[in-house]
């Protein structure tokens, strides 16, 4: 989604009784406009901070970076995650397999901030990272027009987000509801992914 589509859908979802038709061309316009001027002002800060809790319930499908031994054995690799990859929020977890053939799903590391230190890492042998990425605040000049980097049915859920802090003030048990099934996207979101959730890889060298 477009970051104007969710701004449309947060005021279509604030002023469901009205029975005007916009869309995100229209934006730049009701910006000077008093009925929407105030809650447009006000979107983007909360788009950034829905952007905040997405990444925080790691609803984000995860990415993962691999790293294999280019020959020479260490008994000990130390990898800056934040170095490797520009979207790094934290670690899911770590697979290991061995160039025997070896799998293991999960294994034991350490972590210092960013940093995560392994043991062994042989020639052949393959540690792929599963991270939890973050969200990009950084848009093109024409901002309405700029997408942002998630899945559209995670995106789907920002205006619910954005009307629970906008439109406290007008009616409260609206924006009580509304953050209600921000919420409740969530948690369907996570059930999802811990069944049928898939990884995006980035490869890269210890």
């Amino acid at each position: 989604m477009k970051i104007g589509e969710i701004k449309v859908e947060a005021l279509k979802l604030m002023f469901a009784a009205y029975d005007d038709d916009y869309n995100s061309s229209d934006l730049t316009d009701m910006k000077y406009g008093e009925a929407y001027r105030d809650y447009l002002i006000n979107m983007p800060g909360s788009i950034k901070r829905a952007f905040g809790v997405l990444e925080r319930r790691g609803v984000l499908p995860p990415k993962s970076f691999v790293i294999t031994g280019d020959g020479t054995t260490y008994d000990g690799v130390t990898v800056d995650m934040s170095e490797k990859v520009e979207d790094f929020l934290d670690v899911d977890r770590v697979s290991f397999k061995s160039v025997y053939g070896e799998y293991y799903p999960t294994c034991p590391y350490s972590r210092e901030g960013d940093k995560i230190m392994l043991s062994r890492l042989h020639k052949g042998d393959t540690y792929t990272v599963f991270y939890r990425p973050k969200i990009s605040r950084e848009y093109e000049d024409d901002t309405e027009l700029s997408t942002i980097g998630i899945p559209d049915r995670i995106a789907e859920l920002i205006p619910y987000f954005i009307k629970s802090e906008l439109y406290c003030e007008e009616d409260p048990e609206e924006a009580t509801r509304a953050r209600s099934l921000f919420d409740q996207g969530i948690n369907e979101l996570i059930d999802f992914r811990s069944t049928y959730g898939a990884v995006q890889s980035v490869f890269g060298m210890g």
